[in-house]
């Protein structure tokens, strides 16, 4: 998904205000009058990434291996799928009881879904 034109980019740049703005927003290379080429990467706004959260909830041990082999959820600790889909993980909420806190597979969540941007908060 691309970025939103931005036509203040597009003026600095010295592209004239017209069709050549409905060019690069296609995504076509433009060239100006001087002969210089804008390219749309260069007038388009970083796309907005989307929020992601979690809400999970553990019961037992199994419930912990388990979660980290689900597609839909192994996903969103890959950083390429979370780039490909303009996403960020910012949270996740773990519901579990204190006994799964310190066990290992809990352990290896946390290990593989830290970033500085992810937070993750307990619930009990």
């Amino acid at each position: 998904e691309k970025g939103k034109f931005n036509p203040k980019k597009a003026l600095e740049l010295g592209v004239p205000k017209g069709p050549m703005f409905g060019r690069l927003t296609r995504g076509e290379d433009i060239k100006l009058a001087d002969g210089s080429v804008v390219k749309p990467e260069q007038v388009l706004d970083e796309t907005p990434k989307q929020s992601v959260l979690i809400y999970s909830k553990f019961t037992t041990e199994k419930d912990l291996t388990e979660f980290t082999g689900f597609p839909s959820i192994s996903q969103f600790w890959n950083s390429e799928y979370l780039n490909d889909n303009h996403c960020e993980l910012v949270s996740l909420l773990h519901d579990l009881p204190n006994s799964l806190i310190n066990s290992d597979s809990f352990q290896n969540i946390l290990s593989q879904t830290s970033s500085q941007s992810t937070s993750h908060i307990i619930l009990h």
